[in-house]
């Protein structure tokens, strides 16, 4: 008799242990208070817009004489589609377009192409990165 008492007490306090570390679990897992996330700034300025340039064209320049007589205008924010937004122009001589470049959050989410509206006068210097990231 006294077996199965113990028995018993041993199976019920596993029981109880074993919903313990359950709900601990879940808590530890997103059952808890979820942190708040940080509020995204769309007009964030682009640090690294350079870079993300260089890694688009370089899935859109086909030769590597292309990567040469670039130009790139420093990040200025503009009015796009009613929202003021980060836009660079940039110039590839070697292929006879200009392309706009429009940052959300401070992230590349357009490439399209320029125009004067955007691109008109701006003041463009060497996109040496472009250059530097040239294929051999």
């Amino acid at each position: 008799m006294r077996t199965l008492a113990f028995k018993t007490v041993l199976v019920c306090a596993s029981g109880l242990l074993c919903a313990g570390l359950i709900l601990t679990g879940c808590t530890s897992f997103g059952g808890g208070k979820k942190e708040p996330e940080p509020e995204m700034d769309p007009n964030l300025y682009p640090s690294g817009y350079e870079v993300e340039i260089v890694n688009v064209l370089r899935g859109y320049l086909t030769n590597s004489s292309d990567y040469t007589r670039a130009s790139i205008s420093a990040p200025a924010l503009k009015q796009f589609d009613q929202q003021s937004r980060y836009v660079v122009c940039v110039r590839l001589d070697a292929i006879g377009k200009e392309r706009l470049a429009i940052f959300n959050n401070g992230r590349l989410s357009q490439f399209i192409d320029a125009t004067p509206q955007y691109c008109g006068g701006v003041a463009y210097r060497p996109f040496t990165e472009l250059e530097a990231a040239r294929p051999k």
